[in-house]
C-alpha cells in the first residue's frame, strides 16, 4: 500500500498515522474477511472438479474485503469509489475536521487516500493470492484437503507464513522501489547529487543466488523456517515485499492477514490441480500479475508498456519496405502480417495488446456473424479517440443508440433506391468529364488511382452536397491529410494523462485540420440556409443529403432534431468514407481488369461478379471493431464487458477453407450464383461493407457509382497495365516513405533501408563513432573516410547520388558535379535553403546565411556593402594590428611549442570584433565563448531525432543550456548595440550599416532589432570559426611540408620585405593563394551543404518530389580521385598553379570551400585576406616545425577542426 503524498511532507505523516490506527484494528476485521471468503467458496461449489480462473476470483474477493473492512460497504457498492462512509472513511473524515490545523487533511488528500486504499488494497492481495495458489497447485503441501471448521486468526501460523514469504520472494507485488535524492549525499562510497532518481530492483534482490543460494529459483518455503534474518544470511534489506523503514507499506499486516484467512479457508475445502490450459506468462501491470489465455484463446506475450504494438509495427515494416515482386493478390501476410502470423500460431481467434488494452481478434465466421448481428446490443461500436475522433466525430459511422437510429433514418432516406436513380445522371456527367480529359491520354500511361480520386470527389460533391469537386476540393484535401494522420497513429500507444498535456506534431496538425474542416462545412451549411431564405421557402433546403441534414437541424420535434455538431460530423464522414471507399474500389478494379483482359470483354454482362471479386481481394476496410457492452457468450466463448473485438475482413476474404485453394486468384465467376454459393452458404465470410444493422449505408451508392464509371470507361477504352506499375498495396502510414523510395528507385537512386522512427541516423552515428574513436596513425589527409564514413560507404555501394533518411525525412545525397551545379545555381528558386530549427536556429537565427526571399536579398545587399573590395582594404590595418598583438605574445614561445588553434581563435575573434563591430576581443569574448558552447551542443544533437510536440514540454539538459546561451548571446549583442547608440558615433562598419538600416524611412528596406541580432550572431560565428579552421590546417600543412613553407616565405619577402602586408602586395601572393586553396580542398570548413525541394522538380534526368532534402558534400567532391587524380589525398598546391578550372579538369563546381552560385559565402574574400595577412606576418618572423606531441585527429564540430589542436615549435628567423 502506498500513500499518495510526497516522501517528506507532513501530510504523509498524518496519512500514515490515520491508516495505522485503522490497520491496528485488524483483529476486528477478521470476521469480515472470513465472511467474504465464505461467500467466494459458496460460489465455488458449482465449480467443484472443474477449471476456475482464480486470479479473477481473487480480484473480486479482495475488492469485497477492502470494501467491507475499509469502507463499511460491499464490492458492489465499492464500484462507486467516492461514495464512502464509516470505518477508514470516518477516521479520515475526522482528520479532515481535526481542530489541530497541523493534523488536519484536505478534501483532496482524503480522496487520494481512499483511491490509494482501493488500488493498493485490491491489487497487492489479488496478486499475492494468485501466485500462492499457483505455487500450491504445483507443490502439494500438507494441509490441503477437504474439511470443515471455523478459521481462527493466528498471526504465528509458521507454515503459512513461510509459504506467503516464499511466494512474495518469487513473485513480489512491486518489482522496483523508487526514491529521489533531495540533497547531495553519500550511499556507501557513492556521492549522489540532488534530484537524482534511484530505482531499487526488488526482483533482482530476490533472484540473487549470492543471497538466497543456488536454489534461488525454486519454491522452498522452508528457507523461512527460522525467519527472514536467517533466510537472508543476516541481510534483511534483501527481502522487501512491502518496502522498508519509515515508508514501509502500512497495509502489510492487512494484506498478509487477508491472505492467510483466504488460503486457510480454501485449503480446508479444496485441493488445487493446475489446469492444462494454464499458460505461465507473468507480466508487470503496476504489480506483477499472471497473464493467461481465456478459455483456450492465446496470443503473443504482453510487453510493457506498449503491449504488442511495437511487434506489429516491426512486422508491418518488414513486409511494407519493399514492393511485391509480382502482381499477387496475397495481401494478407503483407497488409496484416501480425494477424496472419498469430492466427497460424494461436488459432482463428487470438488476443493481443494495444498498450494495456486487451484486444480479441476474431476470424471465425460463425462468431463474426454473431458479433455483427448484435441482436441484444452487446457488441456496440468501439469509441473512437484521438485523430480518428477528429476525422469522424460522432457521426453515423460511430454513433450508438437513439442518436444512431435518428441519423441512420436520414441516411437511408437519402440513399434509398429511388434517390439513387435520381443520382445516376450526376454520376454519368462526372464520369463523362473524366473521359473527356482522358482523350488526351489515348495510348499513353495514366495514373487511374489519382483520376478516380478526383472522380469520386466530384460525384460526392454533386450528389450529396449539390456542388462540385472544385467547390469542395479543400475539404477533401483536409480530410485526406487527417486520414493520413489517423492511420499513422493507429499503432501508437498514448498514455491518457500524459497525452492530455503533451501533444506531438500529429496531434497539433489533427486539431488544426479538424477546426478547418468544421469551418469549411459550416460555410456550406450557412450557404444552403441563405439560399433557402432567398428563395422564400424556408423549408426548401434541397433533397440531397446536405439538404436532409439541414432540414433535420431545423426540425420542430426535438426528438427528431439533430445538432449542428452532428450535422458537421455526418458531412465529414460522407466526404471521407464516400470518397476513399469508391476510389479504392475503382482503382483495384482497374488493376484487375488490366491484368485480366479477358474479363474486360465480359464486364458489361458480369459487372457485379467483377466488383464482388475486387471487393473480396481488396476490401476497402481491413478490420472491423466492436466492443462488448456486457458479459455475454459468442459461440462457446465467454467475453467480459469492455473487451474490444477485432474482425479481420482481409483474413476472412483470403481464407482458403472458405474460398478454396484458388483464393488468391482473380476469379469473378465464383460469384456467378451469388454470395451464398460463393461462400458455401457462409454469408459472414464476405464483409466488404459490414453486416447486420450496421451495414454501410452507402453500399448501393458505392456499387452504383463503380458500375457507371467502369461501364462508361469500358465503352471507350481497354486497359493495359503500364510496365512502370509497381504492385505495392499499402496503408497510409507507409504510403509516403514507400512512394518516395519507389520513385527514386525507379530512377536508379537507391540507398540504405531506413529503420522505423530513426531512418538511418543511428547507423550514421555508429559509423562516425567508429571512424573518429581513435586518432589517425599518421598525418594522412585522407579524412573523407573519417569525417563522413557513411557518405563514402554509401556512394561506393549505391552510386554518386543516393537516398537516406533522417527519421521520416528523405534526404538525397548528391556528389555528381553537374547536379550539384544545377542545385547551387538555383535559377528557378527550386532549391532553397533548409529552414533552421532547434540548436541551429538558436546559433544563427534568421540571418543572411539562413534567410530566404526578399529578406535574404535585403540582408545580402547590406553585407555586400560592408565587405566589398574597398571596405576590405580599409579593414587591413585592423587585421595587421590584431596579428601584431598575437605575434607580440608569441615572443615568449620562441624555440618552444605553441598550440596555434587556440591562438587563431583569439586572433580571428579580435579581427571580426574590430572590423565588423568597432569593438575588441575582450568586449565580444563572452559572445565567442557562448557561440563555441552552442556550436558544440548543435554538433552533439545533429543526428538526434526530436519529437516536436513532446519537446514543447520535455526539454533535456542540452535544450535548457541552449536556451540560456541563446539569451546570453542576445543580451551581449544588445549591450554592444546600446553602447554604440549611446556613443552617437556613426561608423561605416557592418554594425553601423545594420543600425542605419534599422532607422531607414523606407519600410521595405528597414530591418528590425531581431534582424540586427541575428546578423551579428551570424558574423560573430562565421567570421571567426571559418578563418580559425583555415589558419590551423594551413599551418599544419606548412609545418609538415617545409619546402612549401620556404616557397611561401620567399614570396612574402619579395612582396613585403620586413614591412607589414599591404592590399596591393596581398593580391600578388600567388603561391600563398595556391597553398590556401589546397588547404581548403583537403580540409574544407563545411563538409556538407544543405538545400531542399519545395515543389516537384526536375534535377538533371531525376524527378524529385516536394519536401525532399538535398545534401551536397564538398568533402566528397574534394577527395574524388576521378576529379583530382590518384594523388587526391596528397598536399600538392601546384595543382592550383593555373587556377581552379585547370585544377578541377574544367569542372570548377568540384571545388566548393565557400559554396557556389548566389548563396556563395559572402565572407570568402574577408577570410582569405585575413588568412594571407596572418600567414605572411607569421612567416616573416618564424619557421614552423611540427611538434612531436601533435596528434592528428580531425573531427567535425560543425566545421572540420583539429580535435587536439595543432602544436608547432616556433623557430625565430
Amino acid at each position: 500500500m502506498r500513500v499518495s503524498n510526497g516522501p517528506t511532507s507532513e501530510n504523509w505523516l498524518i496519512g500514515v498515522f490515520t491508516l495505522r490506527v485503522s490497520s491496528f484494528g485488524k483483529q476486528g476485521m477478521v470476521p469480515e474477511m472470513s465472511s467474504s471468503v465464505a461467500m467466494m467458496l459458496e460460489k465455488w461449489r458449482n465449480c467443484d472438479g472443474r477449471e476456475i480462473d482464480v486470479f479473477e476470483e481473487f480480484r473480486i474477493l479482495t475488492n469485497e474485503v477492502i470494501s467491507r473492512t475499509a469502507f463499511g460497504s460491499s464490492y458492489k457498492d465499492g464500484k462507486h469509489i467516492f461514495e464512502m462512509k464509516e470505518n477508514l472513511t470516518a477516521l479520515a473524515a475526522k482528520t479532515l475536521h481535526e481542530s489541530n490545523v497541523e493534523k488536519r487533511i484536505t478534501t483532496k488528500q482524503l480522496v487520494d487516500e481512499v483511491e490509494a486504499i482501493y488500488g493498493a488494497g485490491n491489487h497487492t492481495t489479488t496478486s499475492l493470492l494468485g501466485w500462492c495458489v499457483l505455487l500450491l497447485a504445483t507443490h502439494r503441501v500438507a494441509g490441503q484437503g477437504k474439511g470443515g471448521g471455523v478459521v481462527v486468526y493466528d498471526a504465528c501460523a509458521l507454515q503459512m507464513n513461510m509459504i506467503i514469504n516464499e511466494c512474495l520472494r518469487l513473485y513480489p507485488p512491486a518489482l522496483s522501489l523508487t526514491r529521489k535524492v533531495a540533497k547531495e549525499t553519500k550511499i556507501g562510497q557513492l556521492c549522489l547529487f540532488p534530484n537524482t532518481n534511484i530505482f531499487i530492483s526488488v526482483l533482482a534482490l530476490y533472484h540473487n543466488p549470492q543471497i538466497w543460494g543456488d536454489d534461488v529459483l525454486l519454491f522452498k518455503p522452508e528457507r523461512f523456517v527460522h525467519g527472514v534474518v536467517k533466510a537472508t544470511n543476516n541481510n534483511t534489506a534483501a527481502f522487501l515485499p512491502f518496502g522498508m523503514g519509515a515508508r514501509i507499506c502500512v497495509g502489510i499486516e492487512f494484506t498478509t492477514t487477508e491472505a492467510k484467512i483466504s488460503l486457510s479457508m480454501i485449503l480446508h475445502s479444496y485441493k488445487f490441480v493446475l489446469s492444462p490450459n494454464y499458460i505461465h506468462c507473468p507480466i508487470e501491470d503496476i504489480i506483477l500479475v499472471p497473464r493467461n489465455g481465456i478459455q483456450g484463446i492465446r496470443g503473443p506475450a504482453y510487453k510493457f508498456p506498449h503491449g504488442d504494438t511495437k511487434e506489429i509495427t516491426h512486422m508491418r515494416r518488414q513486409f511494407m519496405d519493399k514492393p511485391m515482386m509480382d502482381i499477387s493478390h496475397d495481401l494478407f501476410p503483407r497488409i496484416q502480417p501480425h494477424v496472419y502470423a498469430w492466427t497460424k500460431a494461436y488459432g482463428k481467434n487470438f488476443i493481443c495488446w494495444h498498450g494495456s488494452q486487451c484486444q480479441l481478434f476474431v476470424t471465425e465466421p460463425e462468431l463474426i456473424k454473431e458479433i455483427m448481428m448484435n441482436k441484444e446490443g452487446v457488441f456496440p461500436k468501439m469509441e473512437v479517440e484521438g485523430a480518428a475522433k477528429k476525422l469522424l466525430g460522432e457521426a453515423l459511422i460511430t454513433n450508438e443508440g437513439e442518436k444512431w437510429a435518428k441519423v441512420r433514418k436520414l441516411a437511408n432516406h437519402t440513399f434509398h433506391a429511388d434517390s439513387l436513380k435520381r443520382m445516376v445522371p450526376e454520376m454519368s456527367a462526372s464520369v463523362a468529364m473524366m473521359l473527356m480529359k482522358w482523350e488526351s491520354y489515348g495510348g499513353k500511361e495514366i495514373d487511374v488511382f489519382k483520376e478516380f480520386g478526383e472522380l469520386t470527389t466530384e460525384v460526392i460533391s454533386r450528389t450529396a452536397f449539390g456542388s462540385s469537386h472544385i467547390d469542395g476540393e479543400h475539404i477533401f484535401e483536409m480530410v485526406a491529410k487527417l486520414t493520413a494522420v489517423t492511420v499513422r497513429n493507429v499503432y501508437k500507444v498514448r498514455v491518457p494523462i500524459i497525452s492530455s498535456l503533451l501533444r506531438n506534431n500529429d496531434e497539433v496538425e489533427a486539431k488544426n485540420l479538424e477546426q478547418r474542416i468544421k469551418r469549411a462545412v459550416l460555410e456550406k451549411v450557412r450557404k444552403r440556409e441563405i439560399d433557402a431564405k432567398k428563395s422564400g421557402n424556408l423549408d426548401d433546403f434541397g433533397c440531397d443529403y446536405l439538404g436532409q441534414l439541414v432540414r433535420s437541424s431545423h426540425e420542430s420535434d426535438v426528438k427528431k432534431r439533430i445538432t449542428i455538431e452532428q450535422m458537421i460530423d455526418e458531412i465529414r464522414t460522407i466526404y471521407g468514407a464516400g470518397h476513399l471507399t469508391i476510389t479504392s474500389l475503382l482503382g483495384w478494379c482497374a488493376v484487375l481488369l488490366a491484368t485480366h483482359t479477358e474479363w474486360q470483354d465480359r464486364a458489361r454482362e458480369e459487372m457485379n461478379m467483377i466488383i464482388n471479386e475486387c471487393l473480396r481481394l481488396y476490401p476497402p476496410v481491413l478490420t472491423m471493431t466492436r466492443k462488448v457492452a456486457k458479459e455475454t457468450k459468442i459461440g462457446q466463448l465467454c467475453v467480459f464487458p469492455n473487451s474490444n473485438i477485432f474482425i479481420s475482413v482481409l483474413a476472412l476474404h483470403h481464407n482458403p477453407e472458405i474460398w478454396g485453394n484458388d483464393v488468391l486468384l482473380f476469379k469473378p465467376e465464383r460469384f456467378a450464383q451469388g454470395v451464398a454459393k460463393a461462400t458455401n452458404n457462409n454469408g459472414a465470410a464476405f464483409l466488404p461493407f459490414g453486416m447486420g444493422t450496421r451495414t454501410c449505408v452507402g453500399l448501393n451508392f458505392t456499387t452504383n457509382e463503380a458500375k457507371i464509371a467502369l461501364s462508361m470507361i469500358l465503352q471507350k477504352y481497354k486497359f493495359a497495365l503500364s510496365p512502370n506499375y509497381v504492385h505495392n498495396p499499402a496503408d497510409r502510414v507507409w504510403f509516403n516513405p514507400i512512394r518516395v523510395r519507389h520513385l527514386m528507385s525507379s530512377q536508379g537512386i537507391n540507398g540504405p533501408p531506413p529503420r522505423w522512427l530513426y531512418g538511418n541516423t543511428k547507423e550514421i552515428m555508429e559509423m562516425r563513432r567508429e571512424a573518429t574513436g581513435q586518432a589517425m596513425d599518421d598525418i594522412s589527409h585522407n579524412i573523407y573516410a573519417r569525417i563522413l564514413p557513411h557518405v563514402l560507404s554509401w556512394t561506393q555501394q549505391y552510386g554518386e547520388n543516393y537516398l537516406n533518411w533522417y527519421g521520416f525525412q528523405p534526404q538525397l545525397v548528391v556528389t555528381e558535379a553537374e547536379l550539384v551545379k544545377e542545385i547551387l545555381n538555383n535559377k528557378g528558386d527550386d532549391y532553397p535553403k533548409i529552414d533552421l530549427e532547434g540548436f541551429a536556429k538558436k546559433l544563427l537565427g534568421d540571418g543572411v546565411s539562413s534567410s530566404k526571399g526578399q529578406k535574404w536579398k535585403r540582408m545580402r545587399k547590406l553585407a555586400n556593402n560592408a565587405f566589398h573590395a574597398e571596405s576590405l582594404k580599409n579593414m587591413i590595418p585592423a587585421m595587421v594590428t590584431s596579428v601584431e598583438a598575437m605575434l607580440d605574445k608569441w615572443k615568449s614561445y620562441e624555440g618552444k611549442e605553441i598550440e596555434v588553434f587556440e591562438e587563431f581563435k583569439v586572433l580571428t575573434s579580435q579581427v571580426i570584433s574590430r572590423t565588423a563591430f568597432g569593438s575588441n576581443y575582450l568586449e565580444g569574448q563572452n559572445i565567442f565563448d557562448m557561440l563555441t558552447k552552442l556550436t558544440l551542443l548543435l554538433s552533439q544533437n545533429t543526428l538526434k531525432i526530436k519529437f516536436p510536440g513532446m519537446s514543447l514540454f520535455l526539454t533535456d539538459k542540452d535544450e535548457v543550456e541552449s536556451e540560456k546561451l541563446e539569451k546570453g548571446i542576445r543580451d551581449c549583442i544588445i549591450q554592444i548595440i546600446n553602447k554604440r547608440e549611446k556613443q552617437g558615433i556613426s561608423l561605416k562598419d557592418f554594425l553601423g550599416m545594420l543600425l542605419e538600416a534599422n532607422l531607414d524611412k523606407d519600410q521595405n528596406s528597414r530591418i528590425s532589432m531581431e534582424d540586427i541580432v541575428d546578423e551579428c550572431k551570424t558574423f560573430y560565428f562565421a567570421g571567426h570559426e571559418t578563418t580559425t579552421a583555415l589558419l590551423a590546417w594551413t599551418v599544419l600543412l606548412l609545418a609538415k611540408n617545409q619546402e612549401w613553407q620556404d616557397k611561401a616565405r620567399d614570396e612574402v619577402t619579395d612582396a613585403f620585405g620586413q614591412l607589414n602586408p599591404s592590399a596591393d602586395g596581398i593580391a600578388r601572393l600567388k603561391t600563398m593563394n595556391m597553398i590556401i586553396e589546397e588547404s581548403l580542398r583537403l580540409y574544407p570548413p563545411v563538409p556538407l551543404i544543405k538545400r531542399k525541394v519545395d515543389k516537384r522538380v526536375k534535377l538533371g534526368k531525376l524527378t524529385l518530389p516536394p519536401q525532399m532534402e538535398l545534401y551536397i558534400s564538398p568533402l566528397a567532391m574534394h577527395h574524388d580521385p576521378k576529379i583530382w587524380g590518384e594523388d587526391v589525398h596528397l598536399f600538392r598546391p601546384e595543382r592550383f598553379a593555373q587556377g581552379t578550372v585547370k585544377a578541377t579538369n574544367n569542372n570548377p563546381i568540384a571545388f566548393l570551400p565557400f559554396g557556389f552560385g548566389p548563396r556563395t559565402c559572402l565572407g570568402l574574400s574577408f577570410a582569405t585576406v585575413e588568412a594571407k595577412i596572418a600567414l605572411s606576418m607569421i612567416l616573416q618572423h618564424y619557421r614552423l616545425i611540427l611538434s612531436p606531441t601533435y596528434t592528428h585527429s580531425p573531427v567535425q564540430v560543425l566545421m572540420i577542426i583539429p580535435k587536439h589542436g595543432v602544436q608547432v615549435i616556433l623557430q625565430k628567423i
